[in-house]
């Protein structure tokens, strides 16, 4: 876990995660990315305020298949997950927009 309270996770465990129970948010990264930076603040902000969201990060770097499988475009990304269904990508968002759109989420 990093100093920002997100879990670092393989594409492995994404997987079997991702077709669990629950919702599950996993931003996908680059370490190189100053973007990605501000996104993973944004995600330890919302995952302090939605602890039953699942949010963790994943390197893109060592996860290529991920953004074949997914269709990632650029980083940062936000993949949703909910009961095991992809919800959808996200490429830009604010903590108060990701705060929102999770909790309607949680709600449904």
């Amino acid at each position: 876990m990093d100093s920002l309270g997100l879990e670092e996770i393989g594409y492995d465990r994404f997987l079997q995660q991702s077709m669990g129970k629950g919702v599950l948010a996993l931003l996908v990264y680059t370490p190189t990315c100053g973007t990605c930076q501000l996104a993973k603040k944004i995600m330890g902000v919302v995952a302090k305020g939605l602890p039953q969201v699942g949010c963790v990060q994943l390197n893109l770097n060592h996860h290529e298949q991920l953004a074949i499988d997914f269709k990632v475009q650029s980083v940062p990304c936000l993949l949703i997950f909910k009961e095991g269904e992809f919800l959808g990508s996200f490429y830009r968002f604010s903590v108060l927009e990701l705060y929102q759109h999770l909790e309607n989420i949680l709600a449904k």
